[in-house]
C-alpha cells in the first residue's frame, strides 16, 4: 500500500511546479510532468490518485489532455483539478463539461490548494468504495436540493437555474430553519450561503458533520466571500465544494451534477454495505473485527470499553480480559491522548463539541513504549445508546521511513546550498584576484621603474600567494560544478607518451627546487587513452605536485604509465611519509589535510578531491596504496582508445 496519496503535478512552468510542490509536500507523494504527452505517459504507466493539470501548455494543452483522459476507460475515473491563470467563466464551464472535478485559478494560495486536494481525495475514496460495492448509474433529476440563503433574490436565481435538472428544491433563509428542515427530511444536496445573520454557513456545516445522518449530505458553500481562508475553513469543516458568487449557470450546473452523483453513489454504497453486513450475521462480523490487522476499540456512552480486538490489545500492551467492561481511563492510563479524542467527540456528554481529529497521534503505552497511529472515529446511536468505535492504524515504521527520507532531502538541500555558495564566492573572488595578480606582474616586469631587491621579493610573494589562491578558487569551482551536476569534460583520444612528458615538464622546476629526484618511465609501445586533455593534465599535475610537496629531503618520485587490460594506468610513486589506514580512509574528504597543514606546506585539502572527481567524470578511477615511513602510490586508471 502507498504511504500517502500520490499526486501528479503537470505544468510547463518549473516555477509553478516548485510552488505547488512546496504547498503539497508532506500531504502527498508528488510526481511531475512538464508537458501533456509526458503526463499521459506517466498516468498510463502508473495512474496517480489525483492530477493537478495546467490548462495552458505549449503543444498538447491541458484541455486536450483532459479530453484524452476522459476517453480512456482505464483513466476516466482519475480526478483532475485544472489549474489556470485565466478566470474566464466560459473556460471554467468548459473544464467541468470535460469532466474535471475542480477548477483553481492562479495565483495559487496554499490553504486553498491543500483544502481542495484533500476534499477531492476524500471524494475519490468514497467513489472507489462505491464501485466495489454497488453498480454505477445515477439519476440526478430525482434529487432534492436545499438552498439556504438570507437573500430571497439569490434563492430565486438558484431555483431558476436548477429547476430543469432536479426534482424538488427547498428553501430556508437562516441556519436554524435549515437544520430543522434537514432533521425532518435530509436533502440530497445543500447549497449554503456563508454570511447569514444568526447561525452562519460555517456553523450549519459544522452541525451537519456532528449528525450521523446529515454528515453524509454533500454541502456546497455559495458566497461572495471567496478568499482562500474562508474556502479552506469551509472545506475543513466538511463542505464538499465552494462556489463563488456571481456564478455562471453552466458552472453551477456542472458542480451540482457532480455533487448529486456523489450523494446518490454514496447512498447506494451505504445501502449495499448494510445489506452485506446483515447477511454476514453478528457472529461473522465479530470474527472479521477480531482478525482485523488494524486496532479496533469501542467505548460506550459511560466511557467503558465494549470491544477491543486482538490488534488493539497488542498495540496497547494489554489483554482483552483486563479491559473489557472497565473504564477506559482506568485501564488505559498510557493512552491519554487517545481518550481525549474520544471525550472530545462527546462520549460522556451528549452534544459535546467535537475536537479536531489529528491525522496522526502518539499513543503512549503503560510499558513506556510509544506508537504512532492514524486514528479514525465513528459514532453510532444517541444518548445512552451512543458508542464510539476507534480504528487505529499503526504507522510507527512508516513515520520512521518518512523521517529518514525527510532527513535525506534536507541533507541534499544543504549540500546544494553549500555548492551554490561556494560557486558564488569563488566567482566573486575571481575578479579582484585577477586584478591583484595582474598589477603585481606589471610591477615585476616594469623596466622603466625597476623594483628594489626587497620590493621585488615582496611582489614575488604577492604573485605566489595570488597563484595559490587562484588554484584554490579553481578547485572550489570544480567541486561546486561536480556536486551540482554542471561538470563537463570533452573526451578525445590522447597520446599517453605526450601527456606523460608534458605533466613531468610542468613540475620539473618544483621538483628541482624541493631537491626531489623525478624518474619518468615512458611506455615503449604506442598507447592512446580517452580523456579530456586539460583535465587529465590537471589530475597528473595534482598527483605529481603532492608527491613532491609531501616527500622527504633528497627523496624521489617515480612517474610511469602502462597498459592493463582495457585501461591505461598512470602511477605516481613517492618516498614520503606514507599514511595509516585511518588517514587513507579520510584522504578524499574536502579540506582534510590529515594533520599535514602544521608542516608548513601550502595546500587546502581539495587537490585530491578534485582529481578523483575528474577521474570519475572521465569514466576512470583513482586509487591509493600507502605504507607509513615508505611512501604512497597513486594510480589513475582511464579507458584506452579502441
Amino acid at each position: 500500500m502507498p504511504l500517502k496519496p500520490e499526486l501528479l503535478l503537470v505544468d510547463d512552468d518549473p516555477i509553478a511546479i516548485q510552488v505547488l510542490s512546496r504547498m503539497l509536500t508532506g500531504h502527498a507523494r508528488l510526481r511531475f510532468a512538464r508537458s501533456g504527452a509526458e503526463a499521459l505517459s506517466i498516468a498510463r504507466q502508473d495512474p496517480p490518485d489525483l492530477m493537478l493539470l495546467d490548462a495552458e501548455m505549449p503543444g498538447m494543452s491541458g484541455m486536450e489532455v483532459l479530453q484524452i483522459l476522459r476517453g480512456d476507460p482505464s483513466l476516466s475515473g482519475m480526478p483532475v483539478i485544472v489549474v489556470t491563470s485565466h478566470r474566464a467563466p466560459d473556460l471554467e464551464a468548459e473544464v467541468f463539461e470535460l469532466g474535471a472535478v475542480d477548477f483553481l485559478p492562479k495565483p495559487l494560495v496554499a490553504a486553498q490548494v491543500i483544502a481542495r486536494v484533500r476534499a477531492q481525495l476524500r471524494l475519490k475514496r468514497i467513489a472507489e468504495a462505491t464501485r466495489r460495492i454497488s453498480p454505477a448509474g445515477v439519476i440526478t433529476d430525482q434529487a432534492c436540493v436545499l438552498v439556504v440563503d438570507d437573500d430571497v433574490n439569490a434563492i430565486q436565481l438558484l431555483q431558476a437555474t436548477l429547476a430543469p435538472m432536479v426534482k424538488r428544491i427547498q428553501f430556508a433563509t437562516d441556519g436554524t430553519a435549515a437544520l430543522e428542515l434537514m432533521a425532518d427530511e435530509p436533502p440530497d444536496l445543500v447549497l449554503l450561503d456563508v454570511q447569514m445573520p444568526g447561525m452562519d454557513g460555517f456553523a450549519v456545516c459544522q452541525a451537519m458533520q456532528q449528525d450521523p445522518v446529515l454528515s453524509h449530505v454533500p454541502v456546497a458553500l455559495v458566497t461572495r466571500f471567496t478568499d482562500a481562508d474562508n474556502e479552506a475553513r469551509g472545506l475543513e469543516l466538511g463542505a464538499t465544494d465552494f462556489i463563488a458568487k456571481p456564478y455562471r449557470p453552466a458552472v453551477l450546473k456542472a458542480r451540482v451534477r457532480n455533487l448529486l452523483r456523489l450523494k446518490q453513489e454514496n447512498d447506494l454504497a451505504l445501502r449495499a454495505l448494510g445489506e452485506h453486513w446483515q447477511r454476514l450475521g453478528d457472529a461473522r462480523v465479530s470474527d472479521i473485527v477480531g482478525a482485523a490487522s488494524d486496532a479496533i476499540l469501542t467505548i460506550d456512552a459511560e466511557g467503558n470499553i465494549a470491544l477491543a480486538n486482538a490488534a488493539a490489545c497488542e498495540m496497547l500492551g494489554v489483554t482483552a480480559e483486563a479491559v473489557l467492561g472497565r473504564d477506559a481511563a482506568t485501564v488505559l492510563p498510557g493512552a491519554t491522548a487517545l481518550l481525549e479524542i474520544v471525550t472530545g467527540y462527546g462520549v460522556r456528554a451528549e452534544g459535546a463539541q467535537a475536537s479536531s481529529l489529528p491525522e496522526r497521534l502518539e499513543l503512549h503505552r503503560v510499558d513506556g513504549q510509544t506508537r504512532v497511529v492514524e486514528p479514525s472515529v465513528s459514532r453510532f446511536g444517541r444518548g445512552e445508546d451512543c458508542v464510539f468505535t476507534l480504528l487505529l492504524r499503526d504507522v510507527t515504521s512508516r513515520v520512521g521511513a518518512e523521517q529518514a527520507a525527510q532527513a535525506r532531502l534536507e541533507a541534499e538541500a544543504a549540500s546544494r546550498a553549500k555548492s551554490m555558495m561556494l560557486s558564488y564566492i569563488a566567482h566573486e573572488i575571481g575578479n579582484p584576484l585577477n586584478a591583484i595578480l595582474g598589477f603585481a606582474q606589471l610591477l615585476e616586469m616594469d623596466d622603466q621603474q625597476p623594483l628594489s631587491p626587497g620590493q621585488a621579493r615582496r611582489v614575488g610573494q604577492i604573485i605566489a600567494a595570488s597563484l595559490h589562491l587562484q588554484s584554490l578558487v579553481r578547485d572550489v569551482m570544480d567541486v561546486s560544478r561536480f556536486e551540482t551536476g554542471n561538470f563537463d569534460v570533452k573526451a578525445q583520444s590522447l597520446d599517453v607518451r605526450r601527456v606523460l612528458e608534458a605533466a613531468a615538464a610542468t613540475v620539473a622546476a618544483q621538483a628541482e627546487l624541493a631537491g626531489v629526484a623525478m624518474a619518468v618511465s615512458v611506455p615503449a609501445d604506442a598507447l592512446n587513452v580517452i580523456a579530456d586533455e586539460g583535465r587529465l593534465q590537471q589530475c597528473l599535475i595534482n598527483l605529481l605536485s603532492n608527491a613532491i610537496k609531501y616527500n622527504r629531503p633528497n627523496g624521489g618520485v617515480e612517474f610511469s604509465a602502462r597498459r592493463e587490460g582495457s585501461s591505461a594506468l598512470f602511477e605516481v610513486c613517492d618516498q614520503g611519509l606514507g599514511m595509516t589506514e585511518d588517514q587513507a580512509a579520510r584522504l578524499f574528504e574536502p579540506f582534510n589535510r590529515l594533520g599535514r597543514g602544521a608542516m608548513g606546506i601550502q595546500g587546502a585539502g581539495l587537490g585530491l578531491v578534485v582529481t578523483r572527481m575528474l577521474a570519475a567524470a572521465m569514466q576512470g578511477r583513482l586509487t591509493v596504496s600507502s605504507e607509513v615511513g615508505k611512501g604512497s602510490v597513486f594510480t589513475l586508471a582511464l579507458p584506452l582508445a579502441s
